[in-house]
């Protein structure tokens, strides 16, 4: 080690201009995930979030060599979080004990949700900051390792598509309930959808009618597993035409994509009540002939309509929606009268999830970071189009199931989505080694 004294603060930096020897755990740690990916993800994918998570803490000696420098939209999401935090002091489901350790009977929980998101979000962004300083042939093995982890997981789910009844019988025996095995289910087809253009993207094909056969390939085969009775995961599906029309955009505009993106992106958060006030004046929410789950998911819109009305400044506090127990009887053909939680524990559309849990600030916080990430990518990204696809189909991915499916504070979904961009960025650095750039 030698001592060194950048901007006015001592610090050891080591030999060389390379960081894997700072980075050693963090690295060998991503190398590990990305190769047992298809592991992970077989077990719902929820133990993502630490697995990235801890990729980040170990990679924090980085530090004793560079202090980043954080662009304007970090800066903003980081304001953002704050807010959230903040939320909680007036928050309906903030707990009594933010953090519990127990350590009689062994459990230890952030019991504040914002603060947990707080902390994954740090550990996370870092991580992947972490990861831009390695070198050329370290890239080249966390190619490698993705191939393996995204080879094998495609595999399986080949399998799935051929032997489903023999793969229910292994996820019943190994799950406590068909619910929670649907839930896993459903998550690992709509994260898979997500990462189709980065698994296509591994491959080595030069042509563009085989890539856009492989994207085919795949989207079709997910929506053929998406349809299927034990997991009817119709946002899946969805996510397959959305990225479809993603990836023809990209590879048309190239990264000028991502901009277009973050404006309408941004838009979305600040209109959506607007949008659902005027939906609400053309269509009727009891209807007879509108599917029972679209009406029951109408009538948690207007619900939360009426929880913005009544905050529309502040919010009711991050992950307060869980805590609204307001049930309605609803009838459902087949069963008859049915009491029902309105929201049945997060609103399923996050732009509203904004509004209600954060208000006005934290919908303009989040916007502002939107444009401001969009804007930067558009300037800084990679500009080979397979990969601008790739990345796009990300962001468009992680909306389309941000709208209807997940709770915008579901740190394994955003986990997953940093997983794949991971991915993303070892292939851009090689892209940008082979091209003779400097990364």
């Amino acid at each position: 080690l030698k001592k060194s004294w950048p901007r006015g603060f001592g610090c050891y930096t080591f030999p060389g201009h390379r960081s894997e020897f700072v980075l050693a755990f963090g690295y060998c740690f991503w190398l590990f995930t990305l190769a047992t990916w298809w592991l992970t993800a077989h077990q719902g994918t929820q133990g993502i979030a630490p697995l990235v998570g801890i990729t980040g803490l170990v990679s924090f000696p980085l530090l004793l060599k560079i202090r980043p420098v954080f662009s304007t939209d970090a800066i903003l999401f980081a304001v953002f979080l704050t807010w959230c935090v903040l939320t909680a002091f007036w928050g309906l489901n903030t707990p009594d004990q933010w953090l519990v350790l127990d350590f009689e009977n062994g459990v230890y929980a952030i019991e504040l949700v914002a603060l947990r998101l707080l902390i994954y979000a740090v550990t996370i962004g870092f991580g992947y900051w972490a990861l831009h300083t390695l070198s050329d042939r370290a890239y080249g093995r966390a190619i490698w390792a993705a191939r393996i982890g995204l080879g094998i997981q495609a595999l399986l789910m080949v399998g799935w598509v051929f032997v489903w009844s023999a793969f229910m019988d292994y996820g019943r025996a190994n799950t406590s309930s068909n619910g929670d095995l649907q839930q896993n289910l459903i998550r690992i087809v709509n994260l898979t959808v997500v990462m189709v253009p980065v698994f296509v993207a591994l491959l080595p094909l030069k042509n563009i009618w085989l890539r856009s056969f492989g994207y085919a390939l795949c989207f079709v085969g997910l929506a053929i597993l998406a349809s299927r009775p034990d997991i009817d995961s119709q946002a899946a599906i969805l996510g397959c035409m959305v990225l479809s029309v993603t990836l023809i955009a990209a590879h048309m505009f190239g990264r000028k994509i991502f901009a277009w993106l973050g404006y309408g992106s941004a838009a979305l958060v600040i209109l959506m009540p607007l949008f659902m006030v005027a939906l609400f004046q053309v269509i009727d929410p009891d209807a007879a002939y509108l599917p029972a789950s679209f009406r029951s998911r109408l009538d948690g819109y207007e619900f939360l309509l009426e929880k913005i009305s009544e905050k529309p400044l502040w919010g009711w506090g991050v992950a307060a929606s869980a805590s609204w127990d307001d049930v309605q009887m609803f009838f459902v053909p087949g069963f008859g009268e049915l009491e029902y939680l309105i929201v049945a524990g997060h609103p399923h559309n996050f732009a509203l999830e904004i509004w209600a849990e954060t208000g006005l600030i934290g919908a303009l916080l989040l916007s502002g970071f939107i444009v401001l990430l969009g804007r930067r990518l558009s300037r800084t990204s990679n500009e080979n189009k397979t990969l601008v696809a790739a990345g796009a189909s990300l962001w468009t991915g992680a909306l389309v199931f941000m709208l209807v499916s997940y709770s915008v504070w579901s740190e394994p979904f955003w986990a997953g989505i940093v997983f794949s961009a991971t991915i993303i960025l070892a292939l851009s650095k090689r892209s940008q080694s082979n091209a003779g750039h400097v990364a």
